[in-house]
């Protein structure tokens, strides 16, 4: 990537602390996503979640397992997660580098009527939740819409492992 040995194109992204590329490999699309932190509940300050981090260990090595075996017991609507590099003292985590399948589709902000989505929302909520996960950010931007018109949940965030969402 860096070498210029594969093409990289920047991906829209509203977190300042996380950079998202477009990759591909061999006729397959990857996401290639650079995260330096910020990771937490919302609120707390910089020293708890220094102290969170260094407690719970690494976010996104733990996500990557929970994400395997969600995706054994049929959650389908997630990105397979195929390398977590992590910069780390101990058990803190400074920056990690994820390779994801690249999800074709239309982010639901840019789908049309937003009401014909609502039920499908439930389901795939649902579905991640049996499927161990949780989501805590619900939003249009966090899911896509394939040629099919099938859901698919594009970013699990650190305070999904803890606070589920509830979709009405």
């Amino acid at each position: 990537f860096k070498a210029g040995e594969v093409t990289a194109t920047r991906i829209r992204n509203a977190a300042k602390e996380r950079d998202l590329f477009l990759i591909e490999d061999a006729g397959r699309k990857y996401v290639l996503k650079v995260d330096r932190g910020g990771w937490g509940f919302g609120g707390e300050s910089a020293s708890e979640r220094f102290l969170l981090r260094l407690l719970r260990g690494p976010f996104y090595s733990r996500l990557m397992e929970r994400v395997r075996l969600a995706r054994q017991r049929g959650c389908d609507m997630i990105q397979q997660m195929h390398l977590v590099a992590e910069k780390r003292t101990l058990h803190f985590c400074h920056e990690a580098v994820i390779i994801l399948d690249y999800l074709e589709g239309k982010m639901l902000i840019d789908a049309g009527d937003l009401d014909q989505y609502r039920p499908r929302i439930r389901e795939a909520m649902i579905k991640l939740h049996e499927g161990g996960l949780a989501l805590c950010d619900v939003s249009v931007y966090n899911y896509l819409v394939d040629d099919e018109g099938k859901l698919k949940i594009i970013d699990l965030v650190c305070r999904g492992n803890f606070h589920v969402d509830r979709v009405k």
